[in-house]
């Protein structure tokens, strides 16, 4: 399990090892419409947030708690049976500063500013197939609390942010990584670590 805050840079934080969290993972997949009014919003209410933001879905949007998270997202090929390739095979970085609900016809898992899906397809197709995921690049900087020697590999991963580490589940780290996660980084015989990590910049 993982989570992610917003970070401006690098930062010493505790890692350590659980099966299944930030991990190096495929990205999630989905569909993704544009829209083109950006205030107000439902995180951000009249504040102007630039262009390169979008609205999340239902299924993404955890009573607001997505707010402010940023994403990669990648064109994959047309949706709903459209024809040809309106992917541009760039990618594009985007912040959620709404919600797209379904009460209100929503009918895509991210709703795209205009300015954002055309960086990464062409706007006349409207709709189109998508992933889109949350990364972080970590570095092992030595052993946590007591821990003597040195358990670090001088390698960096990145993962993809999958899951969220609770408190209220016990997590005691700021982020936990995959068992495969953090044999990249350091020895998996010392369970944690101290490590640097930076989360994908928001725009």
């Amino acid at each position: 399990m993982a989570i992610m805050t917003k970070m401006s840079s690098m930062i010493m934080v505790m890692a350590v090892v659980l099966l299944g969290a930030a991990s190096i993972a495929t990205a999630a997949s989905g569909v993704a419409t544009f829209y083109t009014q950006y205030t107000p919003s439902a995180c951000y209410g009249n504040t102007n947030m630039g262009n390169m933001v979008a609205a999340a879905s239902d299924s993404l949007w955890n009573n607001g708690a997505i707010c402010g998270q940023c994403y990669r997202v990648r064109c994959t090929g047309p949706a709903y049976g459209g024809s040809g390739n309106p992917c541009t095979g760039n990618s594009v970085l985007v912040k959620i500063v709404d919600r797209c609900a379904s009460s209100d016809g929503c009918q895509s898992t991210i709703d795209l500013s205009k300015p954002a899906f055309a960086k990464i397809a062409n706007t006349d197709a409207g709709v189109i197939r998508v992933t889109f995921d949350r990364t972080a690049t970590v570095r092992c900087t030595g052993p946590a609390y007591s821990g003597s020697g040195n358990p670090c590999t001088g390698n960096s991963v990145t993962v993809k942010i999958v899951d969220e580490c609770a408190s209220s589940d016990g997590c005691q780290s700021t982020i936990d990584l995959s068992k495969e996660a953090f044999s990249k980084i350091a020895n998996t015989d010392a369970g944690e670590v101290k490590v640097t990590f930076n989360p994908t910049n928001c725009p």
